[in-house]
């Protein structure tokens, strides 16, 4: 099976626009994907996934939108529900949250993705929690609880209200935040050096025709512009993804 990742056409802004939405773990994901050793071993799985800091392998020819990796560090510092024996605590039901939701295993447990509009949130589900169960929170140890007590508190707010949740408005404009621009350039320009684009068409698409026109020389500003977003793109590919797990 061809587990060659489908690019993006680089030179249109379109195509990676999804990618202002993504969360850490999202960003992670669209770097590791692109690494050519890692798309090898998926293909052979000759080695184990844990070498990625994943559970399984993920088919690399998905992108953040649909891809579900099971990342071994994040289970370890996130929010997990579990099943309750008070009954004074509120009851779980999937359809009260929000969004777009999505489950996939995490080791023994299942991974449940909410997307509502930029705002993603992630909870780790015991296997014994299913609908109607009163349910309470675990919180790994380690972890600054003041990180988990607003996204307790959004949850309980949902399970206990007897009305369906509002859908995030379609549409929603918000400005992305200077990273979030970064990181969207990077990835293009890791597929347009993938292609055989040169430094000068990568800074053409990024920053304009105009400019290139206007400032383009050998050791310029806008070359260097292109070397840095190549070279902090390629170490994010390489193993730097890491760091951005590191974040959740």
């Amino acid at each position: 099976m061809d587990k060659t990742i489908p690019r993006t056409d680089w030179r249109f802004e379109a195509g990676y626009l999804y990618t202002l939405e993504l969360d850490a773990i999202g960003l992670a994901w669209e770097y590791l994907r692109r690494n050519p050793r890692y798309t090898q071993e998926c293909d052979t799985a000759t080695n184990s996934a844990q070498t990625w800091h994943l559970h399984a392998y993920e088919d690399p020819t998905r992108d953040a939108r649909s891809a579900q990796p099971a990342w071994i560090p994040i289970a370890s510092r996130m929010l997990r529900v579990i099943e309750s024996d008070d009954p004074t605590t509120v009851v779980f039901s999937l359809w009260r949250l929000p969004g777009a939701k999505t489950l996939c295993r995490c080791g023994r447990n299942l991974l449940l993705t909410i997307t509502t509009g930029a705002e993603v949130w992630r909870l780790l589900l015991s296997p014994t929690l299913g609908e109607g169960c009163h349910l309470a929170f675990q919180l790994p140890g380690g972890v600054d609880p003041r990180i988990s007590t607003p996204l307790i508190s959004r949850v309980n707010a949902f399970m206990s209200s007897r009305r369906r949740p509002k859908p995030f408005p379609s549409g929603a404009s918000y400005r992305p935040e200077r990273d979030a621009l970064l990181h969207m350039q990077t990835l293009r320009a890791l597929d347009a050096d993938a292609a055989g684009a040169t430094h000068r068409d990568i800074a053409v698409a990024l920053l304009g025709s105009e400019a290139v026109h206007e400032r383009w020389c050998r050791d310029g500003d806008l070359r260097s512009r292109v070397r840095y977003l190549l070279r902090r793109g390629h170490k994010l590919v390489s193993g730097d993804y890491r760091r951005l797990l590191s974040r959740v």
